[in-house]
């Protein structure tokens, strides 16, 4: 192994709190709000709504959410992550690929994109190669890292060759990873089942200014549905998690698919979050809980399965080492 790196992989995710603190909670929420990407309002003007109402009545609920999944260990979120970062490395390692530096960062919070740069420029790492895990690209996400990305490398002075890598929504190895592991969950008898995607919704202004997640979106699905065997009429997708109400959100909504399916009689209920890489409070808290919660009468434990992210599943590593590879 040469001492000094010549490639550095940078993974990067959205991020959770320290801790299911108050504190915490409202140093990572000041973070996320206060990114343009996230909320397109002027600081002078957001800054004083943000810090005098939100960040003050806010956090209690999010607390509670954070709490509700946490584990002895830590947050599911970051354990998920770590364990990607340190199987994607062994992935590669085992392909030969001893002199390639993996770093996971969060957006906001920590693991910083600023300590994994800082990592790659003291360890002369020569071409950075940069993996937002959003298979579909979107201006809140994907845009946002890359913002974040191009001012901390002009902060650090710090020049690497670099490869961005926007999206991976039609990936072969990626595709594959997901349907094998929705596979299992499928009853033999699908008649009546229904597998349904869930994808975080983002605004409409997005979609207007020629966004490409919708599109990538309906594109992901279709490729893996199709890989599962499925028939076009068992399974759909729909949206959650719109941020507020003062903003049109992309459909259709979670909620309303429920209905649809409902009236449509369907029996067994597969619900599958794609769009995350590793399981976060949008899957465990969202669907897992509170989902699961409202739907208990018309979708018993035994008829609603929730199908974990791919985590730090070998399929996803190898998926994602795929990936880096076609780009190196």
């Amino acid at each position: 192994m040469s001492l000094e790196p010549s490639v550095g992989i940078l993974l990067v995710n959205t991020g959770t709190p320290d801790a299911p603190t108050r504190e915490a909670v409202v140093r990572y929420l000041r973070g996320f709000l206060m990114d343009r990407r996230i909320v397109n309002i002027p600081p002078l003007f957001w800054k004083p709504v943000l810090n005098g109402i939100i960040l003050r009545v806010r956090p209690e609920k999010t607390v509670r959410i954070y709490r509700s999944i946490w584990t002895p260990t830590g947050s599911p979120y970051t354990l998920h992550s770590c364990a990607l970062e340190q199987a994607l490395a062994q992935t590669l390692n085992t392909e030969g690929h001893d002199d390639i530096l993996v770093r996971m960062a969060h957006r906001y919070g920590n693991p910083s994109m600023e300590s994994a740069l800082h990592d790659f420029q003291q360890r002369k790492v020569t071409h950075m190669v940069v993996l937002p895990l959003y298979p579909q690209q979107a201006f809140p996400t994907t845009y946002s890292v890359h913002d974040e990305l191009m001012r901390q490398l002009s902060q650090l002075h710090y020049e690497p060759r670099l490869t961005f890598i926007w999206d991976y929504f039609d990936n072969a190895a990626w595709i594959q990873a997901v349907a094998d592991s929705i596979r299992p969950h499928i009853p033999q008898d699908s008649s009546q089942s229904h597998l349904l995607f869930s994808f975080h919704s983002e605004p409409l202004k997005d979609v207007r200014d020629n966004d490409p997640y919708a599109h990538q979106v309906e594109q992901s699905v279709l490729a893996i549905g199709a890989a599962c065997g499925l028939a076009r009429e068992n399974f759909s997708w729909a949206y959650q998690s719109q941020f507020d109400d003062t903003r049109r959100w992309l459909g259709p909504f979670l909620s309303k698919k429920i209905d649809e399916l409902k009236k449509r009689k369907v029996r067994d209920l597969q619900v599958v979050c794609p769009g995350f890489a590793v399981d976060c409070t949008e899957t465990l808290y969202d669907i897992n809980k509170q989902l699961r919660a409202e739907l208990s009468w018309d979708f018993p434990a035994e008829h609603f399965d929730y199908i974990p992210c791919l985590n730090e599943a070998p399929a996803h590593a190898q998926a994602l080492a795929k990936i880096i590879k076609h780009h190196l």
